[in-house]
């Protein structure tokens, strides 16, 4: 999507393509509509970004940011971002029980919530669209993927 819209702090990675409720997203705190933020999506140079991050290639990553104006990373920033994709990548694939190719995220549903406890008693409806991506907000910001719509 061209706008990704969050609900909670810029270091969470789940956003969704509109405003929905919290029941539709499965939110378990008071709606606040002060924690909504939303993200415009520069999407021309997203998966070259990523493919450098990815690859572990800090020189190309600096030429793609350069050639839009960015700051360049330095290597303890490319790495700290480099370990946060990987640890994304390894929460997607382990607690979502993912198989499919994440490297760029992956896109569904928010599923209903039950009760763990008792089955029979659903929490959240979900069913609004949601979007896992591979960078947390602050990182995404830093290599100018999203920037904050005011």
């Amino acid at each position: 999507p061209d706008e990704l819209y969050r609900v909670g702090s810029y270091w969470g990675n789940n956003f969704s393509d509109a405003v929905y409720s919290y029941d539709e997203l499965a939110i378990p705190y008071r709606s606040n509509d002060e924690a909504l933020t939303v993200f415009k999506v520069k999407k021309d140079s997203y998966t070259k970004k990523i493919d450098a991050l990815a690859s572990g290639n800090l020189d190309e990553l600096n030429e793609i940011l350069q050639s839009e104006g960015l700051n360049e990373l330095n290597k303890f920033d490319f790495r700290r971002i480099q370990n946060s994709y990987c640890d994304i990548q390894n929460s997607i694939k382990k607690e979502k029980r993912i198989t499919c190719n994440t490297k760029y995220g992956i896109a569904g549903t928010v599923a209903e919530w039950y009760n763990p406890n008792d089955k029979s008693v659903k929490w959240f409806n979900g069913g609004a669209p949601q979007f896992i991506t591979p960078l947390n907000v602050r990182d995404m910001e830093t290599l100018g993927i999203v920037t904050e719509v005011e």
